[in-house]
């Protein structure tokens, strides 16, 4: 059981199988996971550009129980309540451990 709910689902999209003529794996694996996602955006601006105007940037922080199985190879999927879809690769992964070394739980920022 996990220390905190984990209500939502992301799909995770893993190559496997055997390579194409143009080197691309001919199977996509596709798994859920249970997770927790903690959704963000804020604007930016570029000072040391010459265009006016400001960037949008989304974050999406998603929360796994003890060690998933997430490299950053793979191509996860969520989708919130409003129907938004929130589709990337990971930037950072993170294991949180007890004091005994033990797996917790997993953040993944994509």
């Amino acid at each position: 059981m996990a220390m905190i709910p984990l209500r939502q689902t992301v799909k995770r999209y893993r190559e496997t199988g055997e390579l194409n003529i143009w080197g691309k794996p001919e199977e996509i694996e596709i798994t859920e996971l249970k997770c927790r996602a903690e959704e963000g955006s804020h604007t930016t601006t570029d000072r040391q550009s010459q265009t006016q105007g400001a960037t949008v940037v989304v974050d999406l922080k998603l929360v796994l129980d003890k060690l998933a199985d997430i490299g950053y190879e793979d191509e996860l999927e969520y989708v919130n309540e409003a129907g938004t879809v929130h589709k990337g690769k990971p930037r950072n992964i993170t294991i949180k451990r007890d004091f005994t070394g033990k797996p917790l739980l997993t953040w993944v920022y994509v």
